[in-house]
């Protein structure tokens, strides 16, 4: 069968075929949670709305616990970018909470940390540990 111009593409309805950073192996947990993660309709961005906090004199607390310069404040941050599905969708799939430890990335040594998270954000995986 020959390919005509008129034909629909499928990359061409997929809104998210063309981030990169979604481009997990097929044999991943990522990649299943993205596969599904592709199909949910999502509502516009919301961000911590500083401005409120400031007047109910909550904006110090909110900063002691997002921290500063943190991946989760540069993660709030971006709730309104160009981007944002695409990033939730990657931060969505990658997302990893352990009790124990999480899986060594390849080359990695183990972790023998309890309570972590891990997820990634434009393709650089964040490690942190809760405790």
């Amino acid at each position: 069968m020959a390919d005509h111009d008129d034909d629909i593409q499928m990359d061409q309805l997929d809104d998210l075929a063309h981030y990169p950073f979604l481009d997990f192996p097929p044999d991943t947990e990522a990649y299943s949670r993205c596969q599904k993660l592709r199909e949910v309709q999502m509502g516009p961005g919301t961000a911590v709305d500083w401005a409120l906090l400031e007047e109910v004199q909550e904006a110090e607390r909110a900063r002691a616990i997002i921290g500063q310069d943190t991946p989760w404040s540069r993660l709030f941050g971006l709730s309104f970018a160009e981007t944002y599905r695409e990033l939730v969708v990657e931060f969505l799939s990658t997302f990893i909470y352990s009790e124990t430890r999480l899986q060594p990335l390849p080359g990695e040594a183990p972790d023998i940390d309890p309570d972590r998270i891990s997820f990634s954000i434009f393709g650089v995986v964040y490690r942190q540990t809760l405790r």
